[in-house]
């Protein structure tokens, strides 16, 4: 009796999914005109996402060689950066990408009952074309991209669209560097970059248990994946503990060559043609100790060792590492630039990290900041929603990690 009972469920569990495929699949097939294939969205908070816009192809091996995934976020105008990151970075690259939203339109099907469409214009088109036409150019073999946008309530769930195939008579260098200027010009998107939001889809979109966070504009020294992944296999995932491997941060002239390795980077930084990040507006944020005697240690050429295990020193901290996937995800209560990532080494601190210096490994920055930039789009109400829910997060670490508390000292967010 319950063996023909389980048998129903299973065949109408079956039929309904089958119906949801072949429902699916004909409105795709409506929306698919001439060479247009369709994106499709899913919902994530207050955006929506498309993961796999451009698939990873790359063969991965995560029992016997697990790579280390490079997670960047951006928006079009800095997808030229991409290029930079494809000719240093050995591993996979996953990125999360924020685009303006599309236009709803009346799904050209009737039996849309459950999805929504949408379309952008021939104005818009060029975020999409610009991709097209960079993705010809360059090997993206390695790249997994995931698109992002902010649903105004535009959308009940998240959308169809249409993907677009553009005439390549024009796919130059030079063409697309001026449809990345043209797209400069477009009206803003978003009140304030979600920062974290794309952090987290970066990092969801990965295919590998260890990633490195980064910055699409910042460069990795030479063969940094591969001299760390045999070191971050046996520290994170063999041992199975709460440590990161914790690089050094560089900025620089933007008149000089990247330095490759150590010995270059120490002749720039004596010539004071490098600096530690932002050393000359936030030098906490990326101050490591030890500096000359990391630059006197001697580089090891085919793999990655550690320099010095740290505890968290600073709260106005924020290291960039190599981490596993017990590393917290970023807070996306914190907005860009008001301790987007500040805040996660804080929480690494409650929860017992270890932070492991690498010997040889650092990235760099091209140009030298000697001020801060002006954000007009932190208005003093998000200033203000930032800070009462700093409280509420120091509070709540305390209270969860008690036995942490006199040693990780409070987040500090300034009211105005």
């Amino acid at each position: 009796m319950i063996s023909s009972i389980i048998l129903k469920l299973l065949s109408l569990i079956f039929i309904s999914i089958n119906y949801v495929y072949s429902y699916d699949e004909k409105i795709t097939n409506k929306l698919s005109k001439n060479n247009t294939e369709t994106i499709k969205f899913q919902k994530y908070k207050e955006y929506c996402v498309s993961y796999n816009y451009w698939k990873l192809q790359m063969p991965l091996d995560e029992v016997n060689d697990p790579r280390i995934t490079l997670v960047l976020h951006s928006t079009i105008n800095y997808i030229s950066y991409l290029k930079d990151q494809i000719d240093t970075w050995e591993g996979p690259i996953s990125l999360a990408l924020v685009i303006p939203p599309p236009k709803k339109i009346k799904c050209p099907t009737n039996e849309t009952k459950d999805i929504e469409c949408g379309r952008y214009s021939d104005k818009k088109l060029i975020f999409f074309k610009i991709l097209d036409f960079f993705s010809r150019q360059n090997d993206i073999s390695r790249v997994s991209l995931h698109l992002i946008f902010e649903n105004k309530k535009l959308f009940t769930s998240c959308p169809v669209i249409e993907k677009h195939r553009f005439d390549d008579t024009k796919n130059t260098s030079k063409y697309v560097m001026n449809l990345i200027e043209e797209s400069k010009k477009e009206k803003k998107y978003f009140d304030v970059y979600p920062i974290n939001v794309a952090r987290n889809i970066g990092r969801n979109g990965k295919e590998t248990e260890l990633f490195f966070s980064g910055d699409i504009e910042q460069i990795c020294s030479d063969k940094y994946e591969s001299k760390v992944r045999k070191l971050a296999k046996s520290e994170i995932i063999d041992k199975k503990k709460n440590i990161v491997l914790v690089h050094r941060r560089f900025e620089m002239d933007e008149k000089e060559k990247y330095p490759r390795n150590k010995k270059e980077l120490r002749k720039l930084y004596n010539k004071k043609k490098v600096l530690i990040f932002h050393q000359l507006i936030y030098k906490n944020g990326h101050y490591i100790p030890n500096l000359e005697e990391w630059f006197k240690e001697p580089e090891i050429l085919n793999e990655g060792k550690i320099f010095k295990k740290l505890s968290y020193f600073d709260p106005g901290w924020e290291p960039q590492f190599v981490g596993g996937s017990n590393v917290p995800y970023h807070d996306e209560n914190f907005p860009y630039r008001i301790r987007s990532n500040t805040h996660l080494a804080h929480i690494m601190c409650y929860k017992n990290f270890e932070f492991a210096i690498l010997s040889d490994q650092f990235t760099v920055h091209k140009g030298i900041k000697h001020a801060f930039e002006k954000q007009k789009t932190i208005t003093r109400e998000v200033k203000i929603k930032t800070y009462n829910y700093s409280l509420k997060f120091n509070k709540k670490l305390k209270k969860s990690y008690p036995k942490r508390g006199n040693i990780c000292k409070p987040l500090v967010v300034y009211k105005v």
